[in-house]
């Protein structure tokens, strides 16, 4: 009986070999499919310089468009009018305190200015998250914010008034002309999408017909950190249904909107290095339109590679904490003002929240 023992185990092994054959083979097929749709992707997000003046361009009409008219006309832009008066100096005095109402948290910050020579004399911040609970339904809706915010520090025996109210976008554009008259714009990058810049009032026809209480900006949906997310998950669960990317059972996570974490045991190398592929095709192609928003910005305020120094700051979480976001947005801008003197344009990190405390600051002068 042990002449046949060989035998056996050389069937044994034949067998097992035919078995990690076919696995390898089905492991190649899968793999050409992930790659099929990874490289499909890729194309489709490509954003090709000629591509972003494309959006410079129709971004400027559509801005020249929504100046003109109470209504915007055509353009799919709300440019919303924040009329002030004045912009800080340098020379302003005083305590003031600015409060930033953010999607996660409200952050304080309290400011002592000391005139020209003395500057910021004192900064203090301090965030504090905002209950769960209040994170949905909309309770202030057509409701007059300020008024609100005065009565309640009334209740609380509270000795301070809010004397204005500004959007991020307005907050971080002050707060940078503080330090800086080359402030042009501020660009704002987070959960949303948002920019304030500094126009002339020659330049805006409708100034004399009414003030627009609304502002949609263009293109958030498909830069903004709110969407980002999602649309990688949608593309990763495609991945997961088409080629058992994850493997064969799907993650339940993974198919709840705006839901990306997830976890996915005994995951292998290639499974993640594609999904890390897939979120750098994703955050590279919103940096790149985000960098053609602001060229579009300079363009018209005909700031787009002049000899002027130009300073444009950004504000958010995404821009803030994704490094590689950060240097897509930088590269494209300077790769779409190439041979334009393109060192003049400086994008810089800057927060909003000492711009909402300087604007009172600026009026109490």
């Amino acid at each position: 009986m042990k002449r046949f023992t060989p035998a056996v185990v050389v069937a044994a092994v034949a067998v097992g070999g035919a078995f990690v054959g076919l696995a390898a083979t089905r492991g190649r097929r899968r793999m050409k499919r992930v790659r099929r749709i990874v490289d499909g992707l890729a194309q489709q997000c490509g954003t090709p310089t000629a591509k972003l003046w494309l959006l410079a361009d129709a971004m400027v009409g559509d801005m020249q468009a929504a100046l003109s008219s109470s209504d915007g006309g055509k353009s799919t832009l709300r440019m919303l009018l924040s009329p002030h008066s004045s912009l800080p100096t340098g020379n302003e005095e005083g305590l003031f305190y600015g409060m930033d109402f953010g999607d996660t948290d409200i952050r304080f910050v309290r400011v002592k200015l000391g005139g020209m020579y003395g500057r910021v004399l004192d900064k203090q911040s301090i965030d504090i998250p905002v209950p769960s609970k209040l994170m949905v339904g909309s309770s202030q809706v057509g409701k007059d914010v300020l008024l609100e915010l005065n009565e309640a520090l009334e209740k609380h025996g509270v000795a301070m008034r809010v004397s204005t109210l500004v959007n991020d976008a307005v907050g971080a554009l002050v707060g940078g002309r503080y330090s800086s008259s080359d402030i042009v714009a501020a660009v704002i990058l987070g959960m949303g999408t948002n920019a304030g810049y500094i126009e002339n009032a020659y330049a805006i026809p409708k100034w004399q017909v009414s003030l627009v209480k609304a502002e949609e900006m263009v293109y958030e949906k498909l830069v903004s950190g709110m969407y980002l997310g999602d649309i990688v998950r949608r593309i990763l669960l495609k991945l997961a249904k088409e080629t058992a990317l994850l493997g064969n059972i799907i993650p339940p996570k993974l198919m709840i909107p705006f839901s990306l974490r997830y976890t996915v045991p005994d995951s292998s190398l290639m499974s993640r290095e594609i999904v890390v592929e897939v979120c750098d095709i994703i955050a590279r192609r919103s940096a790149r339109l985000t960098a053609a928003g602001i060229v579009g910005i300079l363009k018209k305020l005909g700031r787009d590679g002049t000899h002027q120094r130009s300073v444009v700051v950004v504000d958010g979480g995404l821009y803030e904490h994704y490094r590689l976001y950060r240097d897509y947005l930088h590269e494209a801008v300077k790769e779409m003002l190439h041979g334009k003197l393109s060192n003049n344009v400086i994008i810089k990190h800057d927060g909003c929240g000492t711009g909402a405390a300087l604007l009172p600051a600026t009026h109490s002068m």
